[in-house]
């Protein structure tokens, strides 16, 4: 039993651009969580690990604490940051954003 964990994704060179879209996106979402959310902006995200809990709290604990005994519960596809405001996780066929206080289920364009 596992969930995937997604993460916004922007070119270096989007990052820099404060009035690049994409980095708006960013920006907004990771500051407010599932209240600046669009469906539409799932196309920015990435599968960056799998984490190997069904819980959502103990995902965000292994993912911010990285426990040298926990760190087999993260399997890494991809570069990623610890779990943060705006990331999302997959569990089942819902999916949850990380808000600034606990989680949100959101709907993402599939």
């Amino acid at each position: 039993m596992s969930m995937t964990v997604y993460q916004f994704q922007t070119s270096d060179a989007a990052r820099r651009d404060m009035e690049d879209f994409e980095n708006r996106i960013r920006i907004n979402i990771s500051l407010q969580g599932s209240k600046a959310w669009d469906s539409t902006f799932w196309k920015f995200f990435t599968p960056v690990a799998t984490v190997r809990t069904t819980d959502l709290d103990r995902a965000f604990a292994i993912m911010n604490l990285w426990n040298a005994d926990e760190e087999h519960l993260v399997e890494r596809h991809a570069s990623l940051h610890s779990l943060s405001v705006g990331d999302i996780l997959k569990r089942d066929d819902k999916f949850y954003m990380v808000e600034p206080w606990g989680f949100a289920e959101i709907q993402v364009e599939a």
